[in-house]
């Protein structure tokens, strides 16, 4: 292959016009067939360690520190991070993630969110919500599978106080 014949094909691979020049040039045709293969594979799903991996970059932004609207308390309550929840990841649906984490109210509450993502590979997971599970232990909803999807079901007010002297279940 001359000097020349091979400036064309770098110019051609980086231009990308391999196809173009497939019939004019020797492993031109070749190569674009390759990167066209690679172009058309769409990227794997993200796994539970993309998904941790993301959940860690965003609170770690945060400074392990979110708002979230309490909408039994009618007021945003700012929390700190206790922890992380990292063998609750699940995919709720078909590019929706979530994972369990515990923080910490100013007040000493715990509470206990769902950090949701979304993306359709690694590269494209974002931060979507943030839904309360429980506080101090009741929960606010639980998680039940229908039809291979994960629901949440929202879970009745937390019970009234007992008062002294009574027992649970003499309310």
């Amino acid at each position: 292959m001359s000097m020349g014949s091979m400036w064309l094909l770098r110019a051609a691979a980086v231009l990308g016009l391999g196809a173009a020049l497939g019939g004019l040039l020797p492993g031109c045709a070749a190569r674009s067939g390759r990167d066209a293969q690679a172009a058309a594979d769409p990227p794997p799903p993200p796994t539970s360690e993309d998904v941790a991996a993301e959940a860690l970059r965003w609170l770690d932004a945060r400074h392990d520190i979110i708002e979230v609207m309490d909408p039994r308390l009618g007021r945003r309550v700012k929390l700190a991070l206790i922890a992380l929840n990292l063998d609750s990841i699940t995919a709720a649906t078909t590019g929706t993630y979530f994972v369990n984490a515990d923080f910490q109210s100013p007040a000493g509450h715990t509470y206990s969110l769902d950090l949701f993502f979304s993306g359709t590979d690694k590269s494209s997971l974002t931060f979507e919500k943030a839904d309360i599970r429980s506080v101090d232990g009741w929960p606010r909803y639980t998680w039940y599978q229908e039809g291979g999807v994960w629901k949440q079901r929202r879970v009745a007010a937390r019970p009234p106080k007992l008062v002294p002297g009574q027992v649970r279940g003499d309310e």
